[in-house]
């Protein structure tokens, strides 16, 4: 009989079949706004006064070399202690600016990289852990130790399965410290020993908590006007046939997504910002992607709580699933006949009115991957643009 893991990947597999992975970029409104992504800023850690640390006891580490260490002989170096998934595309970005960029600076401060293998790719085939660091560096490099561990590792560092997770375990061998995607935090890892703090805020404790109105004056800002030059303009939007959306003389526009899904947490972006500036939302919520889809813990909202009110729109949205694949809002037959017959249940799915579809993500979530809600708000006011978006991976 197939274990619970294999028919959870397998109930993962049938939805992401589901959706619809557009390699294209989004029209001009949608556009403008997220070409500014591509700066990288800083995250700023935040402590919260805990004294009482974990300790790292250490565990076996079999080398690529085929060497076996107890990584309990490292304490008394600062450890940055990298859990990978070789198929991830987060973890080869995080493993290349690594190499590239950062070692050399962490290897001077006496920082050493410890890097494990998620226990069998988390039950997915990806290239060995050899091609992987061979690809995007890391080899036979001082300092930086790449390997497997046993099950039991996995297990206890990494339970919820994150694709990529790291902690920071002091000299004196206490975990101060995790969070999810190690390449947006690496311009940040020395000055966070240096300042010796004691506790990083993850960002999955923001999920499910209303946004405050200082953070919402922030996305009203961003939603400004912006005209993206000609070559940035991108038309992603497929003509409708079916019958016009309106309530009044106010036009529909309808959104179908899941709170689960990496896709709907890339349109929500310039979906809410593009809305903000016809109307006000209420009840807004911060939301993460799941953190064992495809690239896993994207930074979001959530429309589940929320209204929106406009002089001149009438905007519905539906999350048919939570965070954790389980029914969460039913789409109105009228609406999912519509979601059916143009998307075959693809999400997200946008109608504008009856007149425009939006079908699939507009660009790729791994633009959002490693910083937080305030990061890609700064990042958007820029008004930045730096080349065309990246195409979708897939896999």
């Amino acid at each position: 009989m197939p274990s619970k893991k294999i028919k959870r990947m397998e109930r993962l597999a049938r939805r992401r079949k589901r959706r619809i992975i557009l390699s294209s970029t989004i029209a001009a409104i949608l556009v403008a706004i997220f070409l500014a992504i591509y700066l990288r800023s800083p995250f700023n850690f935040v402590t919260n006064g805990n004294t009482n640390y974990p300790r790292f006891t250490g565990f076996p580490l079999t080398l690529i070399n085929g060497t076996t260490i107890n990584t309990a002989s490292l304490i008394g170096h600062p450890i940055v202690l990298w859990f990978v998934t070789t198929w991830c595309s987060s973890c080869a970005e995080s493993q290349q600016l690594l190499a590239e960029e950062y070692y050399s600076t962490l290897h001077s401060k006496g920082i050493i990289i410890v890097e494990v293998e998620n226990y069998g790719d988390l039950g997915e085939a990806g290239p060995s852990l050899l091609q992987f660091a061979q690809t995007y560096g890391g080899l036979n490099k001082p300092g930086w130790l790449i390997g497997t561990a046993p099950l039991w590792v996995t297990q206890k560092f990494n339970p919820k399965e994150y694709l990529d997770i790291f902690y920071l375990v002091n000299q004196n061998g206490e975990i101060i410290g995790e969070n999810v995607g190690l390449g947006a935090y690496l311009s940040s890892i020395v000055q966070y020993f240096e300042a010796g703090t004691t506790s990083v805020t993850s960002i999955s404790s923001y999920v499910d908590e209303k946004i405050p109105q200082s953070f919402y004056s922030m996305l009203v800002q961003a939603s400004k006007p912006y005209n993206a030059p000609s070559s940035y303009v991108y038309n992603v939007f497929k003509p409708l046939n079916t019958p016009s959306l309106s309530l009044g003389s106010k036009p529909i526009i309808v959104y179908i997504g899941a709170e689960y899904c990496p896709y709907c947490a890339a349109v929500r972006w310039p979906l809410v910002l593009a809305l903000l500036r016809f109307g006000n939302f209420s009840g807004l919520e911060y939301m993460l992607s799941s953190s064992t889809d495809y690239y896993p813990n994207t930074p979001t909202f959530t429309f589940v709580n929320s209204s929106y009110t406009s002089p001149y729109i009438v905007f519905e949205s539906f999350e048919f699933e939570d965070r954790n694949y389980q029914p969460l809002q039913s789409v109105p037959a009228n609406y999912s006949a519509i979601w059916q017959s143009v998307a075959q249940g693809s999400i997200p799915f946008v109608d504008f009115g009856g007149k425009l579809a939006l079908i699939g993500a507009p660009f790729s979530p791994a633009l959002l991957s490693g910083y937080n809600w305030s990061e890609i708000v700064a990042q958007v006011e820029q008004n930045t643009t730096l080349g065309a978006t990246k195409p979708l991976q897939t896999r």
